[in-house]
Parts: structure tokens; C-alpha cells; sequence
């Protein structure tokens, strides 16, 4: 994968969590969440795993957060605004 990137999932955008399909800001738990929410994420050349606390943070990598129901794949290059 490639470096961290903070990331912005744009909204309308096709995400997946916990083999859950949806589009964004809709969860696997079909909750709106906030559209504005920062992730960090990495590209891997077909989907961004973008991690917040409570999306997949990994704490025993030392990431601060939670896990909760894990990332979310945000699929396609443009289906995030890059904020650095």
C-alpha cells in the first residue's frame, strides 16, 4: 500500500464495510454519518481503506481509536478529496 493520506470520502461515493455495500455517508448499520468526517487512508490501487476511531482503528499498531465495525473501502481514486 501507499503512504497515509487524510482523506474526506466524497459524499455519493461507493463504500463497503464488513462486506456491506452502500454509498456514502450510509454505514453497514444504514446509519448517515457525518459527510464531512476525516479518515486516514491508503490507496492500494482500486480502493482507499480509510480508518477513523471506531472505523478500524488498529490500536495494537498503535493507532489511537476504536475498531468498531472496522474501514471502510472507498472505491475508485476520486472517490475521496485528499486534504494534504
Amino acid at each position: 500500500m501507499e503512504e497515509t493520506r487524510r482523506v474526506r470520502i466524497k459524499a455519493g461515493s461507493t463504500v463497503a464495510q464488513d462486506h456491506h455495500v452502500s454509498d456514502w455517508p450510509r454505514t453497514k448499520a444504514g446509519d448517515v454519518t457525518d459527510p464531512g468526517m476525516e479518515f486516514d487512508a491508503e490507496w492500494n490501487g482500486t480502493f482507499w481503506e480509510c480508518r477513523a476511531d471506531g472505523y478500524g482503528r488498529r490500536s495494537w499498531k498503535g493507532e489511537v481509536g476504536r475498531y468498531g465495525n472496522g474501514s471502510i473501502f472507498a472505491f475508485g481514486e476520486d472517490s475521496v478529496e485528499v486534504l494534504e
